[in-house]
């Protein structure tokens, strides 16, 4: 089974920039060149277990989901709204108050 480079680097990606997270900061925080990440990014490089597990940490996802054994970089329900949803913080707090005013509301309507 050949591990497909191009793949794993697509899911690197999409999972950083699901965080909002630029190829600079992910490198840094996982000790990488910039420009060694990026040619992770495009598949022109393989990666070591060890740095796809550094990767993995870094973005919250699993390795599964980096080598395509599995389709979603996380269960959503774990992610914060701000993750989830690629929200400011301010606006993470506005729907946290708005859905925490409603909860009454609906748990009196569902009484009824």
């Amino acid at each position: 089974m050949e591990i497909d480079t191009v793949l794993i680097g697509n899911r690197i990606r999409s999972a950083r920039l699901l965080r909002s997270m630029t190829a600079d900061v992910l490198a840094e925080k996982i000790g990488l060149a910039s420009v060694t990440l990026r040619h992770i990014e495009t598949g022109a490089n393989k990666t070591s277990l060890l740095t796809l597990m550094r990767i993995a940490d870094a973005l919250d996802v699993s390795v599964d989901y980096l080598l395509g054994r599995v389709a979603t970089p996380v269960d959503m329900k774990t992610l914060s709204l701000r993750e989830a949803y690629n929200l400011t913080e301010y606006q993470e707090q506005m729907l946290t108050a708005t859905i925490e005013k409603l909860i009454p509301v609906v748990k009196d309507y569902m009484e009824k």
